[in-house]
């Protein structure tokens, strides 16, 4: 009976074992203006984070799961941006050297993540780790303001600006109408 408690003991450690060892993610909760939808952001401690678009009554319209190869990206909380009429958010995601701009937009056909331009002319490194944030909505026009670079040691000088994007309703595309980014010289150490 000895070896028999034994085994129960251990079965029983094995089956909570997941119960203490899963983190539990917080939730964070950004209704639109309109007060029909919400912005779901999970932020996780050991993976990215979640962001889901629902309706108040809790339809799911859109999911999207930060893509991160460092496994540590998180939606920048003072980023998120909803339109006045409530048919478009965005918002930056990404870890301290690399946030990226993303939108959600309600197209005649119904929600569908935008696929945002990067800055610069579209060729490989421009920018170097750079951070890409919505900072105004006006009608289907974005303005993003664009900074970098991020890393660690970067091998150019620092820049900033902004990026004007505009967005199609109809077809859920955007488009990069103006790119006002000025670079400056890198400083030597210690400056």
């Amino acid at each position: 009976m000895h070896a028999f408690q034994n085994t129960i003991a251990c079965c029983a450690l094995l089956l909570a074992g997941p119960v203490f060892a899963a983190e539990k993610a917080e939730l964070t909760r950004y209704p639109s203006p309109k007060g029909d939808l919400v912005l779901l952001v999970e932020h996780h401690a050991d993976k990215p984070a979640t962001v889901r678009l629902e309706g108040a009554s809790g339809k799911l319209f859109l999911t999207l799961e930060a893509d991160d190869s460092e496994k540590t990206a998180q939606i920048k909380e003072d980023s998120l941006l909803w339109d006045a009429k409530s048919d478009a958010v965005a918002f930056a995601v990404g870890n301290p050297r690399s946030l990226k701009a993303h939108a959600f937009i309600r197209t005649t056909k119904g929600w569908v993540h935008l696929k945002l331009p990067e800055p610069g002319d579209g060729k490989a490194a421009v920018y170097e780790s750079y951070h890409s944030i919505p900072s105004k909505w006006d009608g289907n026009v974005l303005t993003l303001t664009v900074s970098g670079p991020h890393a660690e040691k970067p091998a150019k000088g620092a820049y900033a600006g902004t990026m004007t994007v505009a967005v199609d309703i109809e077809g859920g595309t955007a488009k990069k109408v103006e790119e006002k980014i000025e670079a400056s010289e890198a400083k030597a150490a210690g400056e």
